[in-house]
């Protein structure tokens, strides 16, 4: 009687995605601010979220993008490790990777199912209740944080600064050096798009009567030695003086209304009362940089439109660039 042939099958290695997932992003330079790595993949903040808490899984397209993105291989972002590179014949790398995207897309069909009937339970019980906190959040009153703030000039096309001080842009060391804030990161992301999206800045005699050639030439440094920005870049962003002083600064945004109507529809549909038809908004820039998380005040459309006007034609008539 013949003898049965014992299969011998390598154990299956444990998928440590998630873990290495957050390992990557806590030892790059996006630890803090996480929005480069979703706006390079094109995913929602929400869906890098639960990759992070193991919540989802990505596509098999994303995982490749997120590999590329930190520079590591496929074996690394779900193992943990790297693997000997596979002969022409031996498939069975990819065949892992292939699982991978066929289990995830079944467990997707299974979550949205449970979603989908978890929401009309939801809606059914207080639909009025939700469409007013999804409809009417707190920035309607006229209020927009820091982060709001950001979240704008990351989709302004075109955006006009009035200016009182150009440090909180920076940071300053204690030994010295100089590095780019928050909002710097996303200008110089700006005006290297393809259209470039300028900057105009007006700069009032500040109160403390300091010259503002210093400072913006050390804002010039950094957006160069540090953000990489060539000269015709940084052309895109102009500096005039003016021979007034202002009790606060101000900015506003020409948005790309579409995109963000996509990518943030509640946060769009907020704008929108403070919104010109052109897709322009304004707010009112903190002068207190002892309190630079405080919110700041949007421009009603009924003042929003002449101080576009009145913004351009000081902007002619100031002096030429620093």
């Amino acid at each position: 009687m013949p003898t049965p042939t014992t299969l011998v099958s390598s154990p299956v290695p444990d998928i440590k995605f998630t873990e290495i997932l957050h390992e990557l992003i806590e030892n790059s330079p996006y630890r803090k601010n996480r929005r480069p790595i979703w706006e390079e993949l094109n995913i929602t903040s929400g869906a890098l979220s639960q990759y992070l808490s193991g919540q989802a899984r990505p596509r098999f397209e994303t995982l490749v993008a997120l590999a590329h993105f930190f520079g590591v291989s496929l074996d690394y972002l779900m193992l943990g490790k790297e693997a000997p590179t596979p002969t022409r014949e031996d498939a069975r790398p990819y065949l892992r990777y292939v699982d991978w995207a066929l289990a995830d897309a079944r467990d997707r069909v299974v979550y949205h199912d449970w979603l989908v009937a978890k929401i009309g339970r939801r809606l059914a019980a207080r639909v009025d209740e939700i469409a007013q906190e999804l409809t009417m959040p707190e920035r309607v009153a006229g209020v927009v944080s820091v982060d709001d703030a950001m979240l704008m000039e990351s989709y302004s096309l075109h955006t006009q600064v009035l200016c009182t001080n150009l440090e909180n842009d920076l940071i300053f060391s204690e030994n010295g050096e100089v590095a780019a804030g928050r909002f710097l990161h996303i200008l110089a992301r700006n005006v290297k798009s393809r259209p470039p999206r300028p900057y105009e800045f007006i700069l009032p005699i500040r109160w403390d009567d300091r010259p503002w050639d210093d400072i913006v030439h050390t804002f010039r440094r950094v957006l160069v030695g540090e953000l990489g920005l060539t000269q015709s870049e940084l052309a895109l962003c102009q500096f005039r003086r003016v021979a007034w002083r202002s009790f606060c600064g101000n900015v506003f945004y020409k948005l790309d209304m579409r995109s963000l109507k996509n990518d943030e529809p509640i946060f769009w549909d907020s704008l929108r009362p403070f919104a010109s038809e052109d897709g322009w908004v304004g707010h009112l820039l903190n002068t207190n940089m002892d309190f630079p998380m405080q919110g700041h005040a949007f421009y009603s459309t009924d003042y929003l439109v002449p101080s576009l006007a009145l913004f351009d034609e000081w902007f002619a008539q100031a002096e030429a660039d620093i």
